[in-house]
């Protein structure tokens, strides 16, 4: 596994034992600031242990071997971007790279050449996300609302409306129920299918906040992380599983190729792994411990009392109001009608401290976690 963090990190996780799965991680570079993304190039003839990328806030893709040190040169700095890195993807086939960035373009870059190839412009905000779907066709995510299909070469084939709010998350579906070709998501909590002639297919209603990440497994299903604490398993359209963590936010969610296993990296600076192996299963403590972290950072609605939800603001209260000094805290009726408690620092609005939503993990047994430094 590769993560990155705010830290400035990027960390190399080496699965050391299978039962207990046990994990070292070792650090693979330091960067001047935020780290955002991260994404691996496959072992190849010219790069045979593979590559790690990572991007951030100092605007530079870092090209490296794992084997490497931090201290070691990195195999190239890939130099372009005049604003935060913010979403890496690699395509298929190995051959290209696509970067999108908050200077509001996304970038190829050919594998082993490492100059850039094509820069996509036309965008109206930030690129959070990118998808190199195939050898010739590039789609870009943008807070524009905007999700774009480009040929390789730059040419703009189609623009959807990926709903009302920023478009963050991009992945490709194979052998969906629908049909779909990749699926997208954003603020708005809604996941989309489409295919790529531009047809909308469906639509996953579940979340009840921002979606951060979205990845589809070998199996078909869809994950999706979120805003909301929690990791989704959808099958077809519906939502099968809900896995809640004990943080503020899941900022991201990653799938093992082979087997299936899911990982997730939250703001609470852990690293997880969820297995549906038995076999491969956390001890009976570790779980616990998960478990009871999880219950602690809930709240059952049980226990908000005498609390008139009718007459709480909603969301938009939060976007018209500041703070009036540090620790205040609003309580929000969501438009789901969930009641979520926010918490203003130095009168900057942070994430909800709780939410009322109480959900459990069933299927999906933790596998491992580590602090992530």
């Amino acid at each position: 596994m590769v993560s990155g963090s705010r830290d400035g990190t990027v960390r190399l996780w080496k699965l050391l034992s299978d039962n207990p799965p046990i994990f070292d991680a070792t650090i693979s570079s330091h960067a001047t600031a935020f780290v955002n993304t991260v994404a691996s190039l496959p072992p190849s003839s010219q790069f045979k242990d593979g590559l790690i990328l990572s991007g951030g806030k100092d605007t530079i893709i870092e090209v490296r071997e794992p084997s490497k040190a931090p201290d070691d040169n990195a195999e190239r700095l890939l130099i372009g971007h005049a604003g935060n890195v913010c979403a890496l993807d690699v395509d298929p086939a190995a051959e290209y790279i696509v970067s999108g960035s908050w200077d509001a373009t996304a970038r190829t870059w050919p594998v082993g050449k490492w100059e850039p190839e094509t820069e996509f412009r036309g965008h109206e905000g930030s690129v959070w996300g990118v998808l190199a779907y195939d050898s010739e066709t590039v789609i870009t995510a943008c807070a524009d609302q905007l999700i774009r299909i480009f040929h390789r070469s730059g040419k703009l084939i189609r623009k959807l409306k990926g709903g009302n709010d920023v478009v963050r998350a991009l992945c490709r579906v194979k052998n969906h129920p629908t049909g779909a070709d990749f699926a997208s998501a954003g603020n708005d909590g809604i996941i989309r299918l489409w295919s790529l002639k531009g047809e909308q297919l469906a639509e996953l209603r579940g979340h009840d906040n921002f979606i951060y990440s979205l990845i589809a497994a070998p199996s078909g299903e869809l994950i999706s992380s979120s805003e909301d604490r929690t990791v989704r398993i959808w099958k077809g359209v519906e939502c099968i599983q809900t896995i809640t963590h004990p943080a503020i936010s899941v900022w991201s969610v990653a799938i093992c190729q082979e087997n299936g296993d899911i990982v997730t990296g939250a703001s609470d600076r852990v690293v997880r792994i969820f297995t549906r192996d038995p076999e491969r299963f956390a001890d009976a403590e570790t779980t616990q411990q998960f478990v009871d972290s999880v219950k602690e950072s809930s709240i059952p609605q049980q226990q908000l009392g005498e609390i008139n939800k009718e007459k709480l603001p909603g969301p938009e209260f939060i976007q018209q109001k500041s703070g009036t000094k540090d620790g205040q805290v609003q309580m929000i009726k969501e438009l789901n009608g969930n009641v979520s408690a926010y918490m203003w620092s130095a009168s900057k609005l942070l994430a909800p401290v709780f939410s009322t939503i109480t959900d459990s993990c069933r299927h999906w047994k933790l596998g491992q976690r580590r602090n992530c430094c």
